[in-house]
């Protein structure tokens, strides 16, 4: 398959990593935590990285950098983390970097301003002996010393978390403390259709679309992020799944062993990249359901209603009916 690549890289964290880079000074230990894996070069001994994000990860391994366990209990030197555009994630990575910090360490923490840079102090503040900033290009990054009280154990890097309803879930997945309002309007659909097996899931998160189809039909989960994957293998355990980690702008890197046909397809495709709205993942979405559908298959699609994901398909698809409409979204079937 070939397609064009959607850039991966976020100018908000291009930024923060310049300064990340101009006023760090990394030795020989060193854990790199959530490190944009386009922007960085090659891997060296003593240094090991966290990233569940599969884009960052397969750039990082291809140029030898060493993946840490994320439960991995190590005390290292110096820690860089860079954060993420969800806080609730981004405050569990500083405390479990902390947890792995020996004693005299130091973390580095570099955030955008994008991000809430600013709105990081006062917490940072009230648990460090000494913080000191420095502010970059509409970014800003943290130097911690040594905490006033050490933590005695690790804290995992991968906070998976039973959420209401029994799912689970974790900080920095899409609509991870709850059932986004798409993707509750597409199920309402689905349950009123007998889909024929294996449905793709195209950008499945945490499972919620999967664990909506019968448990006998046979569906593909392809998601970005690992955690994403690791909780629907819970919340799927008794559905016929299979789960495939993966980057889907990145065509020419289709999963191994994954079907390339399908008589259906359900998604809700991403359409932020970073803080900013991007149509063109939505796109993207699209066209590779285009690609993998079977002649007749249908996708099933919700997005933002003033995306017009209708006028998109018609350019792609035969047949479009646009199959609901509430509370700001649209779902569409469209039939290849």
């Amino acid at each position: 398959m070939n397609s064009r690549k959607v850039p991966q890289t976020d100018p908000p964290i291009a930024r923060a990593h310049e300064l990340m880079e101009k006023l760090a000074s990394p030795g020989s230990d060193v854990l790199w935590l959530n490190p944009p894996g386009e922007l960085l070069g090659a891997g060296q001994a003593g240094w090991r990285f966290w990233q569940p994000h599969h884009a960052s990860h397969h750039a990082l391994r291809s140029r030898g950098w060493e993946e840490v366990a994320p439960n991995d209990d190590r005390r290292w030197p110096q820690i860089l983390l860079y954060a993420s555009k969800h806080k609730d994630e981004t405050f569990h990575l500083i405390a479990a970097a902390r947890s792995r910090l020996a004693s005299g360490g130091k973390l580095f923490f570099v955030v955008p301003n994008d991000y809430g840079a600013k709105s990081y102090e006062k917490p940072l503040r009230e648990s460090a002996t000494s913080l000191s900033y420095e502010n970059g290009r509409k970014s800003r990054l943290y130097r911690l010393d040594p905490l006033l009280e050490s933590t005695p154990q690790s804290i995992p890097l991968e906070a998976l978390q039973q959420r209401g309803g029994g799912y689970w879930s974790s900080p920095g997945l899409f609509s991870w403390s709850g059932v986004d309002t798409g993707s509750a309007l597409l199920a309402e659909v689905l349950k009123k259709e007998s889909l024929t097996g294996p449905v793709a899931d195209l950008g499945a998160g945490w499972g919620f679309l999967a664990s909506g189809l019968p448990a006998k039909t046979a569906v593909h989960l392809f998601e970005s992020d690992r955690r994403g994957l690791e909780c629907a293998r819970r919340n799927l355990a008794d559905h016929n799944a299979s789960y495939h980690w993966c980057d889907l702008s990145d065509l020419e890197r289709w999963p191994q062993g994954a079907p390339t046909q399908f008589p259906n397809v359900i998604t809700n495709p991403p359409f932020h990249s970073g803080q900013r709205e991007e149509t063109g993942l939505g796109q993207l979405f699209a066209r590779l359901a285009h690609r993998i559908l079977t002649p007749g298959g249908a996708l099933w699609l919700v997005g933002n209603s003033h995306l017009a994901y209708p006028r998109l398909l018609s350019t792609l698809y035969r047949e479009v009916e646009i199959k609901a409409q509430a509370r700001g979204f649209t779902v569409v079937k469209a039939r290849r």
